[in-house]
């Protein structure tokens, strides 16, 4: 077995401590694993992702991500982890007064790479994503895939070595939700580690990988299957 990218122990969260969304969860995501957690809404899985990125403290347990214990990581020096991972919404979450290029260049802008590399960056982010032309537009102006793949290069950009998505096909219909996973298959295929919660059993059938559950206060692994062949880039094949 690989050293875990990410990591839990004994881990649990309530909000209230009259119901725990979980309790004593003991995970482990090696590096390159394609995951899927699922169970139905309110079960947690937002939470748990929240949880990886230290947006939340447990309410018991530990949450290690790239051997780090995020309990243990200052406020200050958060940011270096969290620049190693990547984060996709269900609700895209672009800046509607911001041009595609603007929005996808953010991080890179808040870590002063120069303005010509985050252009350039920029545009071939925005081209492994099927949307090299559109890098002067403005989110409201493109369809729902369109803005989640705009949503994606963002994510993607820095070249993370995690990549957390919550129900990012949620607001999608089949065909493009498919889509979307396909470039979540070929980010993986290139090394990263994808953790994407859904409650779309369809699509989980569709992709294949680990697959984890929320059910009855526990995170439960239960199956994991090869990657669909279908969607893999073929230079992997």
């Amino acid at each position: 077995m690989r050293a875990a990218i990410i990591q839990t122990f004994q881990l649990g969260h309530t909000y209230d401590r009259r119901r725990w969304l979980f309790r004593d969860v003991n995970l482990v995501i090696e590096p390159g694993d394609f995951v899927f957690l699922t169970g139905p809404s309110g079960a947690g899985k937002t939470t748990f992702l929240r949880l990886l990125l230290r947006e939340l403290h447990p309410t018991e347990g530990q949450v290690l991500v790239m051997g780090q214990n995020l309990r243990a990581i200052p406020d200050a020096r958060l940011y270096r982890i969290r620049r190693q991972m990547g984060f996709v919404f269900q609700d895209f979450r672009l800046i509607p007064t911001y041009t595609v290029l603007e929005n996808v260049t953010l991080l890179l802008r808040l870590m002063g790479v120069p303005p010509k590399e985050q252009r350039q960056r920029a545009i071939r982010t925005l081209q492994s994503v099927g949307l090299g032309g559109l890098w002067r537009s403005s989110p409201p102006a493109l369809s729902g895939g369109e803005q989640q793949r705009v949503a994606i290069a963002r994510a993607i950009i820095h070249n993370p070595k995690i990549l957390l998505a919550d129900e990012p096909t949620g607001n999608l219909d089949p065909e493009m939700s498919l889509e979307i996973m396909r470039i979540f298959v070929r980010i993986n295929a290139s090394g990263t580690t994808v953790i994407v919660a859904t409650h779309d059993d369809r699509l989980i059938r569709m992709v294949g990988g680990k697959l984890y559950a929320i059910e009855r206060e526990r995170i439960q692994w239960v199956d994991q299957r090869p990657i669909n062949p279908s969607l893999l880039p073929t230079e992997v094949l």
